[in-house]
């Protein structure tokens, strides 16, 4: 046992034995003391053995925090190495020994001033992904199904929190191979629900599997498909996306913040994928946990990204489609904007001129403009809507050119002609 008493500004500590103690023996004393906010300067607090005869001591300092120490004022004291200092000392530490002292007690104490300079400690990354694979299947309803494998390294964060796109529905939740039942993040001021997955802490890496499924706009004759990937609050370094998108349809070229890696026709079979994630979504129905196989069909594009969630904007890609039957419309409106185009061009070079047939002369000055507009306003829905080539379009161009100029030609050697034989 032990009592503490005050005697003037000092604080004496009577230490109780339970029996007789001889020879050599060690006491411990742990005490801390409380410096204000602010305190540059502290005196190491200095422990004295009443009555003792002769002593001397080892003094080491280690900081826990980041904190810069220097000796200020250092009185009766000699600096050690550390490698001097008695082992049993060196062991209670867990950060380097910054200082380390001698000390033999005199008549006049030792003292020890330290000058302590605080810094802003920064945080570091205490989890991350080393690798996030996504494969997306869009089916022609509309439906998204995004199967999403991360392998995680953790040392001490409790959850991983995932921004889905909208309309997003969780399927299923592993964490390295055991099924895992995600929450959604109260503390989101936003309308979106953050999703939050219990980790595990391992110094290896750990998968972890999310399915989910997004509902969209089904695929009608032409339109867009557009996605976006999920943002993890961990540092993603390798970012690899599969996007399965049905065969039927004709693609234009994809818009992306991502690196375009492939395009390539897995299989040509009819579109299917409802009926392939039959199975998958009656387990979901029945609540039974599911590792769900994307089935690899129809058209693929393969996206990659170094850093991907670090960005402004969430990695996202869109794709212009157009079906058969929208894309036949496209050309015969392609090419009935052409011979609009022509046409508008041919009135307004006729009407400038002061001889032309009097059907054309009548017509208002406006007419060549509303028929070139017109012309101009088809091509550009039949290219950016409709899909259509532009080869049939240049080629009708061309014809419609090369009969004008023959026209001209004729026009030109009639003319001559006539002027020949008056």
């Amino acid at each position: 046992n032990h009592t503490v008493t005050i005697e003037n500004d000092l604080q004496r500590v009577d230490i109780e034995f339970t029996r007789e103690m001889d020879g050599q023996f060690r006491i411990e004393l742990n005490y801390e003391r409380i410096m204000l906010d602010g305190a540059a300067e502290t005196t190491v607090p200095r422990v004295e053995v009443v009555d003792a005869d002769v002593e001397h001591g080892r003094i080491a300092i280690e900081a826990l925090s980041a904190l810069e120490v220097q000796a200020s004022l250092v009185e009766q004291l000699s600096s050690l190495e550390i490698n001097e200092l008695p082992r049993q000392l060196v062991l209670k530490t867990t950060n380097p020994i910054l200082l380390a002292y001698r000390y033999v007690r005199t008549e006049k104490p030792f003292v020890l001033q330290l000058r302590i300079t605080r810094h802003e400690e920064i945080d570091v990354q205490v989890a991350a992904i080393d690798t996030a694979n996504y494969q997306t299947l869009f089916t022609a309803d509309g439906l998204a199904v995004t199967r999403v494998q991360f392998d995680v390294r953790n040392s001490r964060r409790q959850f991983l929190r995932l921004s889905l796109p909208p309309d997003s529905e969780i399927w299923s939740v592993f964490v390295n191979g055991n099924a895992q039942k995600p929450a959604f993040a109260s503390d989101n001021e936003t309308t979106e629900k953050d999703v939050l997955i219990k980790m595990i802490n391992s110094a290896t890496a750990f998968p972890v599997e999310l399915v989910y499924a997004t509902r969209g706009a089904a695929m009608h004759n032409f339109g867009r498909i557009k996605s976006s990937l999920p943002r993890p609050d961990m540092i993603v370094t390798h970012t690899n996306w599969d996007v399965y998108v049905p065969a039927s349809p004709s693609y234009g070229e994809p818009t992306t913040n991502m690196d375009i890696i492939a395009t390539k026709v897995i299989t040509s079979v009819k579109d299917a994928s409802v009926e392939m994630l039959s199975n998958a979504v009656a387990n979901v129905i029945s609540g039974e946990p599911l590792h769900i196989e994307l089935p690899a069909q129809g058209l693929l594009y393969r996206f990659a990204k170094l850093y991907a969630n670090q960005s402004q904007e969430d990695a996202h890609f869109a794709l212009r489609y157009v079906h058969a039957s929208a894309g036949f419309a496209g050309l015969w409106i392609s090419l009935l904007a052409t011979f609009a185009i022509w046409a508008g061009i041919v009135l307004m070079s006729t009407t400038m001129k002061l001889k032309g047939p009097a059907a054309l002369q009548s017509l208002p000055p406006y007419a060549p403009w509303v028929v070139l507009a017109s012309g101009a306003i088809l091509t550009a829905v039949s290219l950016s809507l409709l899909g259509a080539s532009v080869i049939p379009p240049s080629i009708l161009s061309l014809v419609i050119a090369i009969a004008l100029v023959s026209w001209q030609v004729l026009q030109w050697w009639q003319t001559s002609r006539k002027a020949d034989e008056l």
